[in-house]
This record gives structure tokens, sequence and C-alpha cells, in this order.
């Protein structure tokens, strides 16, 4: 599956979006968003999962062009049993979006040696009056919390069940409460 879409923000308005992909399916999704107005606000937040022969790929891009706009991305992700998963992320601050703020963070637990796991922040900033940041992290469960979990009696399979269901469900406070027991059901039924 690949899907593509675009918003544009103008003026004072703030767009939130908040994706959750539990699905067992390859696809590639592809954001555009463009801060087009004086304090136009967007954030996007991804909670993802991998698992055995996925392949997924996410490639979001904020284009900040009106002056105080500010873009937030944060992608978590976890990628087990040999799975593949992508996050490309672009934050581009045209030269007439002064005193901007763009602020990336992309994050991916990988669980087995035969998955692949790529994260890449990118900034473009085309004006000095701003302000930019981003953070990217892949790399294996905490063995501390793994151990300290293992030490009160859980399982290795429950431990790294526990530790996956912290990390993904960050995002779920953005939800309605129907909505959140239906995605950690979705969530449990993946592990």
């Amino acid at each position: 599956t690949e899907l593509f879409f675009r918003a544009m923000v103008f003026d004072d308005a703030k767009l939130d979006i908040n994706f959750v992909d539990f699905a067992k399916e390859n696809h590639k999704i592809s954001a555009n968003l463009v801060l087009f107005g004086k304090n136009a606000e967007c954030s996007w937040n991804l909670s993802c999962l991998s698992s055995g022969k996925d392949y997924k790929k996410y490639n979001v891009s904020f284009n900040h062009i009106g002056e105080h706009s500010t873009s937030i991305m944060n992608n978590y992700g976890v990628a087990a049993n040999n799975s593949t998963l992508l996050f490309d992320g672009v934050s581009h601050i045209e030269k007439m979006a002064g005193k901007s703020n763009a602020s990336q963070t992309a994050k991916i637990i990988i669980y087995d040696d035969g998955c692949r796991a790529m994260a890449n922040p990118i900034l473009k900033i085309d004006n000095n009056d701003i302000s930019a940041s981003h953070a990217a992290a892949v790399g294996t469960l905490n063995e501390n919390h793994v151990f300290y979990l293992l030490s009160r009696g859980i399982d290795i399979k429950n431990a790294r069940k526990l530790i996956t269901l912290g990390y993904l469900t960050n995002i779920f406070t953005e939800f309605e409460d129907s909505d959140k027991e239906l995605l950690d059901h979705m969530l449990g039924e993946r592990l």
C-alpha cells in the first residue's frame, strides 16, 4: 500500500496528527505538511510496530513558510521478526520563515538481528533566526529494563511485551478512551 497526503496550515491554526500503525502489511506512507501561515503549528506523532516480513517506510516532511511557525515530529517504532522499519523526516525552514521552531525525534527498538531499521532526521535551514533540533536512536532493548523485569519473575516474552507496550502507547493519551482500548487490544494481538 502507498499513501500520500498533504496538509496546509494557515495563520494561527494548529493541526495535530496522531498516527498508529500496528497493521500486518507492507506500506510506504508519505506526508507533506506545509506551515503556510504566521504562527501556524503542526505536530506529527507516530507509533508503529513492524513484525514478520513487514516492510514499512514513513517519509514525513514539514515546510515552514510562515513566520513564527512550529513543527514537532515524534516517530516511535519497534521492529521484530525480520521486519523493516524506516523513518525519514525532513523539516525545511524557508528564508521567509523567521522565528520558526522545528523539532524531530525518531526512536526505533529492534528485537532481532534479522530486522532492518533506520531513522533519518534532516533539517534544511534557510533562515538563521530560528530554533531547530533533531534526535534519532536505533537500538536493542535496554538490558537493564529486561533484567529488572526478569528479576521480578516475569519471563522474557512478557518482559519484551511490557516494554513494547510502554514504548508504543505513549501517544495513546491523545485518543478517546474507547479508541485507547481498541489500540491496546490491536497491539496485544500483534505481540
